[in-house]
């Protein structure tokens, strides 16, 4: 599932388990121009509380709220950032 999709490129997030099982590594990934871009956030995201069809973080989990308002304030960031690249 992805966060946004346009004819322009993608953004989507990944929960990666850790070499050492213990935080979970939460990316984003971006697409734009037949171009990827993945970087690791710095959220730490217990792989249960996560919700991959929602690309977000599960209501029942701690400071879900809080977490989900990053999430959302990166996904804008980078939605404005491509539109106005593109024009």
């Amino acid at each position: 599932m992805t966060v946004w999709k346009n004819n322009y490129g993608m953004l989507q997030y990944q929960v990666l388990p850790s070499k050492s099982k213990t935080h979970p590594y939460l990316f984003v990934s971006v697409i734009y121009q037949n171009q990827r871009v993945r970087t690791l956030l710095n959220l730490i995201i217990d792989e249960k509380c996560w919700d991959s069809k929602k690309q977000k973080i599960k209501v029942s989990a701690t400071k879900s709220a809080a977490m989900n308002d990053k999430l959302n304030t990166i996904a804008s960031k980078l939605t404005n950032f491509t539109i106005a690249e593109y024009h």
